[in-house]
């Protein structure tokens, strides 16, 4: 099952049902959910386990439950706009804001705030959590510096002063070897082992949206710019491997997910969003991106018209494992049952037995008293 949940400038969230098309190729959509919850324009959306976040610049964070196809409620505890959310795992969300704090928090019901991080002196433009959950890192442009977190004591460990640069986005690559720091028109890579900076590149058109492919033999990142294309460059060879017209106006946002329904390993999905509204799934893969055609278009799996100015978007997948370990849990729960039924009869079939035994050693002890007699 898969979901696309929508933010807008118009402060709605909407969200998306994908399923394959008839003919086993394209894919299609319909609704799913509109809500207005919020009463601010919608910055922000993450998804994580079984839930999916939306940040506003009312300084609300409303948390969703997809399986379940409802809304937790709202979450509090910043004084200025959302400016992006993340799911380290599971059953975490961290977020950021213009107010220059990070908070941590409990994804569920009670949406409880485990932890605030203070140390940026202007916004927090973006946070970024390394696979492993210990160590996260947060960039602030009126500041100038990107901080790295011990994720564990809440402390901030490092800080490297990047006031020229001014840094926009951060974001890890999927093994943790390499993060990527991006400024309006700049990229620059470090490797995390040697600390050492292995690419710098100039963007000719305004980044609005940055991504790592999910892919670890080799490294690449996806850039949504503000003229409507989609760049893809390998962080090793430092080439643009494609550029494509994918929007008519800007690309405010992108997510990128192997999909579980495929079978083929090497196959991605790139969604995209744009200020005209539309949302796209392209289709990229080891052939595509390898192709000598540098300006070749992906292939578009599906095209939505949502009526509304996109401002953010995110992706869930129901758990590959969901439906396995509710049936495990199910037959650990029956065997259990079980198990403490068996145990249940053996214990009264052994009170049984231990209170004949008392009875007949009774009647034994009184014909012997008896006969003594």
């Amino acid at each position: 099952m898969l979901k696309i949940v929508v933010g807008c400038y118009e402060q709605i969230v909407l969200g998306y049902t994908i399923k394959p098309g008839s003919d086993g190729e394209s894919l299609e959509s319909s609704p799913y959910f509109t809500d207005h919850s919020q009463k601010g324009c919608i910055k922000c959306a993450s998804a994580g386990g079984r839930y999916v976040a939306t940040g506003s610049t009312d300084e609300t964070i409303c948390l969703y439950d997809m399986q379940k196809g409802t809304e937790l409620g709202t979450l509090q505890g910043h004084s200025g706009a959302i400016t992006q959310l993340l799911f380290p795992d599971d059953t975490h969300l961290m977020s950021c804001s213009e107010d220059g704090s990070i908070c941590i928090w409990e994804a569920g019901p009670e949406g409880t705030l485990l932890k605030t991080l203070h140390g940026h002196k202007g916004a927090v433009t973006a946070i970024a959590a390394h696979p492993s959950g210990k160590l996260g890192m947060s960039v602030s442009p009126k500041d100038g510096s990107l901080r790295t977190w011990n994720l564990m004591t809440g402390r901030s460990v490092f800080i490297k002063n990047m006031k020229k640069f001014e840094p926009e986005f951060i974001r890890w690559s999927y093994d943790g070897k390499y993060y990527v720091v991006a400024s309006l028109h700049e990229i620059q890579v470090f490797e995390l082992e040697s600390a050492k900076c292995i690419l710098e590149s100039t963007i000719d058109e305004q980044i609005l949206a940055l991504e790592f492919l999910p892919v670890e033999t080799h490294h690449m990142l996806a850039i949504g710019d503000g003229s409507g294309n989609i760049q893809i460059i390998n962080i090793h060879s430092e080439k643009c491997r494609k550029k494509f017209k994918a929007h008519e106006s800007r690309v405010k946002c992108i997510n990128i997910i192997k999909p579980q329904t495929q079978q083929k390993p090497d196959e991605m999905w790139l969604t995209s969003g744009s200020s005209d509204g539309n949302l796209k799934i392209w289709r990229l893969n080891n052939e595509y991106i390898n192709s000598s055609n540098k300006t070749e278009e992906a292939d578009c799996l599906l095209s939505i018209q949502t009526n509304a100015r996109v401002t953010c978007l995110t992706v869930w997948q129901e758990p590959s494992d969901s439906k396995t370990l509710k049936d495990a849990n199910e037959n650990n729960t029956k065997n259990r049952e079980t198990t403490e039924g068996k145990n249940k009869d053996k214990i009264i079939a052994q009170r049984r037995k231990r209170k004949q035994n008392q009875r007949l050693n009774q009647k034994k002890k009184l014909q012997k008293l008896l006969g003594d007699e």
